[in-house]
């Protein structure tokens, strides 16, 4: 740089001082950091896709730092005076620097021999030159095992499959599995995990086993078997066998829905036990993937009390035939011990047809020191049977019943057919009115739900499904354990009046105190009626 001075008109020599630049120059280089330091060849056992976990083929650098002599340490990757060697290069190849590896830096060669190889890194800056390094690991396989577990799962040992109950000859299934250890010269180095048995890369074997689906299998014939994994020249065997014997059926559980409205399939568990070997199995692989049949465990029987209520067919399907005021009852045999029976019970409660009583759940009638009586009607089939398809105008609902049995205290109604959710019209629930049957009949009292001039606001009377509009509730006379109610409909429609389910007659169901109780059942023609309705 020239510097010269002017002063006065004159000027002084020109001169050229030193210009000393104080820059940051390169001290010492960090650590190395990749991003993995265990890697295995593409076509290796650890690099097999049918392992659940596998390390990676290659890897990249994720810190090449120079500290420098002032200010922050100087990051050099992606940089071309970074540049890459390797100590085995059959084994374990580099990029030429870290600006020409757009997508790894090292990478285990195929076919290679080494278990480890040294990457080192030579940062130049100038005449500074220096040199990093790290270590890679090289993964492959430790062991490959082969295991057998019964199925569906048991906690019992799969090293012999028998056969089961008494019946046939179904034998136990075995689910076969195969797992993996790697390791590398680390020492701390370890990963395992589980192979896909169905991957192309894994070769099977079988001896007298047949395959049923997926990983499950059953034995051919008596004797030995085995089961064989290869994959990418790592094989694993397991042996077991193959016995006649049976395990017996030790014990069957039957369960149902508390409640029977039209068909339920009632579940069944088995228990078979014998050679040191006890396995309890749902109704789900009772019926299915234990590969019996639910006649193999069990028969189911109804006694005569409830052979008008219920019927039970050989797949355990019951079926409800009518309503019982209280719990049924049917039996579940041991298919292998007659004297193993269980008894099972359930409410029997199927929905009626045109008129109906009590709860949709449970025992219809659920008395106790009261009753409440849910009063229950499909109207469909009388409009467009009897009312010829005309509106219907006005219902009134009639809950008979005897006073030396009960004693009404309430009646309520819950329709609300019209806008809002309300009732728009007359409406009269009376517990007791002043009227009653005429004395002579089955029933000497009743209470009364009158709904009239209801078809308005959009309701049309002509749109009738199941309901249950309203309820009575009744206290339970002392010392009455059992009784019955009957309901009565009058409908009015087309300027006629119709009964239902006639004028001299009413639907009845029987109540209890007992309700909870298993309880026969005894259909009985209902007693004659001869109301008076007002």
């Amino acid at each position: 740089m020239s510097v010269a001075l002017t002063a006065c008109g004159g000027s002084l020599p020109a001169a050229v001082p030193p210009l000393v630049l104080a820059l940051p120059s390169p001290v010492a280089l960090r650590p190395l950091a990749v991003s993995t330091a265990h890697i295995a060849p593409s076509d290796s056992f650890a690099r097999s896709a049918a392992l659940s976990s596998r390390p990676a083929e290659s890897g990249r650098l994720t810190r090449a730092l120079v500290a420098m002599s002032d200010g922050p340490d100087k990051d050099m990757l992606a940089d071309a005076r970074v540049t890459l060697t390797s100590s085995d290069g059959a084994c374990v190849e580099v990029a030429p620097s870290l600006a020409e590896a757009p997508r790894w830096d090292f990478r285990a060669v195929p076919g290679g021999a080494c278990t480890r190889a040294v990457l080192t890194a030579t940062f130049t800056l100038g005449s500074w030159v220096k040199n990093a390094t790290a270590a890679l690991y090289i993964v492959r396989p430790k062991s490959l095992s082969v295991a057998a577990a019964l199925h569906p799962p048991c906690s019992s040992s799969a090293a012999a499959l028998y056969v089961l109950g008494c019946k046939g000859r179904v034998r136990q299934r075995a689910a076969f599995t195969a797992s993996y250890e790697l390791e590398a010269d680390d020492a701390g180095y370890s990963r395992g995990g589980t192979v896909s048995l169905g991957h192309a890369d894994v070769t099977l074997a079988r001896a007298n086993l047949k395959l049923l689906s997926g990983a499950v299998h059953e034995g051919v014939a008596a004797g030995g078997a085995s089961f064989g994994v290869s994959l990418r020249g790592q094989s694993a065997t397991h042996r077991l066998l193959i016995s006649d014997d049976r395990l017996r059926l030790a014990e069957s559980a039957a369960s149902v829905a508390e409640t029977v409205v039209t068909t339920r399939r009632v579940a069944v568990s088995a228990t078979f036990s014998g050679r040191g070997v006890e396995c309890t199995y749902s109704d789900w692989a009772v019926r299915g993937s234990l590969g019996t049949a639910i006649e193999d465990v069990a028969s189911f029987s109804v006694a005569s009390a409830y052979g008008g209520v219920l019927s039970v067919s050989a797949d355990g399907t019951v079926t409800a035939l009518a309503t019982h005021w209280a719990r049924a009852s049917f039996s579940v045999t041991n298919a292998c011990d007659a004297s193993d029976v269980e008894h099972v019970s359930l409410f029997v409660n199927p929905a009626a047809g045109e008129l109906d009583l009590g709860e949709a759940s449970r025992a219809p009638l659920q008395a106790g020191s009261t009753l409440e009586v849910k009063l229950w009607w499909d109207l469909s089939g009388t409009f467009s049977g009897a009312c010829a398809r005309h509106p219907i105008e006005a219902i009134a609902a009639y809950l008979l019943y005897k006073s030396a049995e009960l004693d009404a205290t309430a009646a309520r109604s819950s329709w609300a057919p019209h806008a809002g959710g309300t009732f728009q019209g007359t409406l009269q629930a009376v517990a007791q009115p002043f009227d009653s049957p005429t004395s002579d009949g089955a029933y000497d009292r009743w209470s009364k739900v009158v709904y009239a001039d209801f078809v308005k606001s959009g309701f049309t009377g002509t749109s009738w499904s199941r309901m249950s509009p309203a309820s009575v509730a009744l206290a339970v006379r002392g010392g009455v354990r059992s009784g019955t109610v009957g309901l009565r409909l009058e409908v009015s429609c087309g300027g006629a009046s119709h009964f239902l389910p006639s004028a001299e007659g009413a639907t009845e169901l029987p109540f209890t105190t007992g309700w909870s109780e298993v309880l026969p059942y005894q259909a009985a023609p209902p007693p004659p009626l001869q109301p008076r309705l007002p």
